[in-house]
């Protein structure tokens, strides 16, 4: 009888030792499981964020249009980028340093601050490298020639066409990048 119990009492100390360590491995399935839903719920917060800064500049760039005679800002002709990162004329958004939009651009100078208070910068704000995805708005504008530019929200595949040729400053392109997708966005006005 004693033998028994002794033998009982064996198995039910094994029991409370199983327990923790099977609640301990799935707090831990659960935590990297919750971490990988937060980080990529954060990258579609700021990528919502990119495509309302980028509207909120459209539509300060159509109010500039409607009291311009249907003309964008223009930006210097000797701008090679004007960007959330900062203004250049040469080498593009790569060399571009300040670390805000240029007071140097158009952009800035046509909107601020009539139109806007401030331009919006992207959440992260970094240039990557040329051929790899990088976070920052990016202004082009069109004046006096014709263009192609891809245009419309993610996923362009088809350039659209824009013919400024003697008409001024008349099509523009914000775009960016969008974390989530790791695809472009971007917005045309004409």
């Amino acid at each position: 009888m004693v033998l028994q119990f002794f033998l009982k009492s064996k198995k039910k100390l094994r029991a409370p030792l199983f327990i923790p360590a099977t609640v301990i491995s799935l707090i831990g399935i659960l935590s990297i499981s919750g971490l990988a839903s937060y980080v990529s719920s954060q990258k579609s917060a700021r990528d919502g964020r990119r495509k309302t800064d980028l509207e909120t500049i459209r539509q300060a760039l159509e109010l500039y249009r409607a009291d311009n005679n249907g003309q964008y800002p223009n930006e210097p002709i000797t701008a090679s980028c004007d960007s959330s990162i900062g203004f250049t004329t040469s080498g593009g958004c790569a060399v571009a340093t300040g670390g805000d939009w240029s007071s140097s651009g158009g952009l800035k100078l046509g909107l601020v601050p009539n139109y806007l208070i401030k331009l919006p910068v992207d959440p992260i704000n970094e240039f990557s490298g040329i051929y790899s995805y990088s976070n920052y708005y990016l202004y082009d504008v069109i004046c006096d020639y014709d263009s192609n530019l891809y245009c419309g929200g993610e996923n362009q595949v088809t350039p659209s066409y824009f013919d400024c040729t003697g008409k001024g400053c008349c099509a523009y392109q914000l775009s960016t990048g969008l974390e989530s997708t790791r695809k472009g966005y971007s917005i045309c006005g004409l």
